[in-house]
């Protein structure tokens, strides 16, 4: 009996946890329940990388990852943070860990290739090597390739290197270092600079803007996301860069938002957080009918800081130079911006495995303001870097332009912040509309949410209910069958 109890008890917790706990962010990591996808601009600053035919990968790169970067923020639960700044550089064991803190499921790292054997051209794509990541990694790495290569580049499919050093670790250490922060990474190198047909493609800015679409649409699809849509009626909180769909009941209308500096709608409907501020969405359909939403912008604000060295491995503990240290700090809005305002602690041995496995890691606990992370190097008496350049530390100049682009490949950055006198007048009229509205449709919102609540917690109680009924009327029917053969078998004793 006391068996069947703690199995009745156990069943019953499972079943409401179930009921009111249930969600579809398998992936999420984060403590907001999204999925978090940090995309890696390659090179940056004094670091041009790839050059050929008239074109500079490091600008090829920064176009690509903001388009990525917008498409992304066009899905439902979804945060997505950039490694650096336009005119920036980062190491690449800080850009492999930036996500470490962040919840991470994905980096993706953009590049563009080149080849003294100039007919070499099209897309590769890298998985890492990394046994728990190697084989969804690859998955993602061939929808990447196809999607890529449906612009008419070349696919050349998708591999992994090893370590020339260290067997079981990736060569390219942005996606080492990845996989030991937990993270699935790919790198995409989106076509070659040293070919002229590809170098061509690369040259039109609207071409680097589809390779990000492209790379958008594989992840999506990966992970099954699904578009942000709001309808009339509805007020929604979008984040700066992030946007979502204004579905309507009739096609063939016109899209306007009360504060363009605030939030901007294309002819669409596709409506894209700007600036802190509030604005309202109108559509007037052809018949006439007007639908709005209510777009609330908060402020952009610090939620935590990456850091690196220069240098990525060290020959001994004595060789490290702590003036070679890089921090970004990152932004809600995903921009990634490099300070000089933080702390260094001292050099100690990483033991914590989660942090990484290698037995030659070293951390230094970084802290700025409330964040805190550890930056990671390697000693390595046989391996040490080639001494690092300290003109990428000039990158350690707040230099960062808007990371701002619409996901119909405008690049915007916003109105000016001096408004004419009709626009402000204009603004408070909306905002005290607005205010009233908003007022309404949270209380609305909220009285929803508590009768979800209480419609879980009712089926949840039904559910306990219906089961611990059958179980009783089991043990009922079990109770009377073994009576029944308890009867027979005393009446065949007795005949006996």
């Amino acid at each position: 009996m006391k068996k069947s109890l703690c199995f009745i008890i156990l069943f019953a917790f499972i079943l409401i946890v179930g009921v009111l706990a249930s969600s579809d962010d398998v992936y999420a990591r984060d403590s907001e329940g999204n999925l978090v996808i940090i995309v890696d601009p390659g090179h940056g600053d004094d670091d041009p990388g790839a050059l050929g035919n008239g074109v500079e990968e490091e600008d090829c790169n920064w176009t690509i990852a903001l388009s990525l970067k917008a498409q992304l923020e066009t899905y439902e639960g979804v945060k997505v943070y950039l490694t650096r700044g336009s005119s920036e550089w980062f190491s690449n064991t800080g850009r492999g860990r930036f996500g470490y803190l962040l919840g991470a499921d994905l980096f993706v790292s953009c590049h563009i290739n080149s080849s003294t054997d100039t007919s070499v051209c099209g897309v590769n794509v890298y998985s890492q090597v990394n046994a728990a990541f190697n084989e969804e990694g690859s998955k993602l790495a061939e929808m990447i390739a196809e999607n890529v290569a449906s612009l008419g580049l070349y696919n050349n499919g998708v591999s992994s290197r090893e370590s020339d050093y260290d067997a079981g670790r990736d060569y390219y250490t942005a996606l080492d270092e990845a996989a030991r922060a937990g993270i699935m990474g790919v790198i995409i190198e989106h076509a070659f600079v040293s070919n002229t047909s590809d170098a061509e493609f690369l040259f039109l800015t609207s071409n680097l803007k589809q390779l990000g679409v492209q790379d958008a649409l594989a992840i999506a699809e990966y992970y099954g996301l699904t578009k942000r849509t709001v309808s009339d009626g509805d007020e929604i909180t979008l984040t700066r860069t992030y946007s979502a769909k204004f579905v309507v009941s009739e096609s063939g209308g016109t899209f306007s938002s009360s504060k363009t500096a605030y939030v901007y709608v294309s002819d669409d409907g596709t409506i894209t957080a700007c600036r802190k501020g509030t604005a309202v969405i109108t559509y007037i359909s052809p018949s006439g009918d007007e639908e709005s939403v209510t777009v609330i912008v908060p402020e952009v604000t610090m939620v935590g800081i990456a850091a690196g060295n220069l240098k990525t491995f060290y020959s001994s503990l004595t060789a490290y130079n702590s003036s070679y240290t890089l921090v970004k700090e990152i932004s809600s809005d995903g921009s990634a911006c490099a300070v000089t305002d933080y702390t260094l602690g001292s050099v100690s041995a990483i033991t914590d495995t989660s942090i990484t496995s290698a037995s030659n890691a070293y951390g230094v606990l970084v802290t700025m303001g409330d964040y805190s992370c550890t930056m990671v190097l390697y000693i390595d008496a046989n391996l040490d870097s080639a001494q690092a350049s300290t003109s990428l530390l000039t990158s350690n100049s707040n230099l960062n332009s808007d990371i701002l682009m619409y996901p119909d490949g405008e690049a915007s950055y916003g109105e000016s912040e001096t408004e004419t006198e009709t626009q402000e007048e204009t603004e408070t009229e909306t905002t005290a509309i607005v205010t009233t509205e908003a007022t309404t449709i949270n209380a609305k919102k909220e009285e929803a949410k508590k009768t979800e609540l209480l419609e879980n917690i009712v089926i949840g109680i039904i559910s306990v209910f219906v089961f611990l009924t059958i179980l009783v009327l089991f043990r009922m029917y079990m109770v009377s069958k073994r009576r029944k053969r308890n009867r027979r078998l005393k009446k065949s004793k007795y005949i006996d």
